[in-house]
This record gives structure tokens, sequence and C-alpha cells, in this order.
């Protein structure tokens, strides 16, 4: 999967706005969002060429208020696609909302 599809995918599975890194200053949208990056890239490589673009992914869910279902149905598109995630949540409170962040290997070939 590439990022543009696992992008796509993510729209598609939770109905909600999604960006690389973060959104546009004036087009920020109300929680929920979805923002997803890269946090480090290690490509396989063999006799000088890349034949498998692995790379360290974070995607956070950010919301002002819980929504397990909402979660879920996140997690049920990870499980989907065999994407196998570590997650952990952490609260802004100065911005008085959480995000939950699943951090995992997307491989590209």
């Amino acid at each position: 999967m590439t990022l543009e599809e696992l992008r796509s995918k993510l729209m598609e599975s939770t109905g909600l706005p999604v960006a690389y890194r973060s959104f546009e200053v004036d087009k920020s949208p109300s929680t929920p969002f979805i923002v997803y990056y890269v946090v480090q890239r290690d490509d396989e490589r063999a006799d000088d060429v890349v034949f498998a673009k692995n790379s360290a992914v974070n995607v956070e869910l950010y919301f002002d208020k819980k929504d397990l279902s909402l979660e879920n149905r996140l997690e049920s598109f990870f499980d989907d696609v065999g994407i196998i995630y570590n997650v952990y949540e952490e609260a802004i409170e100065e911005e008085k909302m959480m995000f939950r962040t699943y951090e995992f290997d997307l491989m590209e070939d």
C-alpha cells in the first residue's frame, strides 16, 4: 500500500478529514480528524537497487470526546489490511483535546 492509498482508505473507512502532517491553517477541521506522517524510512536494497520502500508511519486520531466506535472502525481497517500497530493516547490540555497515535511499518513494493 502506498501513502496515497493509505490516505484514501483512512478517509473511506472513517469518513473523517485526513491530511499528511497537518491541515492548512485556515482549513483546519473540527475534531475528530486524522493526520498521518512518515517518521522514518528504511528502504530495502540489493545490488544498488531499492526493491521495497519501508516507512515507519504514525496515524494520529484527534478528538475532543472519546468515541470507542470510531476507534474500533479505525482499528478494524488496520486489521482488515493486515497492519500490525502499536497505540498510545495523550492529552493536549491547552487545546482541550486528545490524540491517539497508531505506529506501524508500511511496506510499499
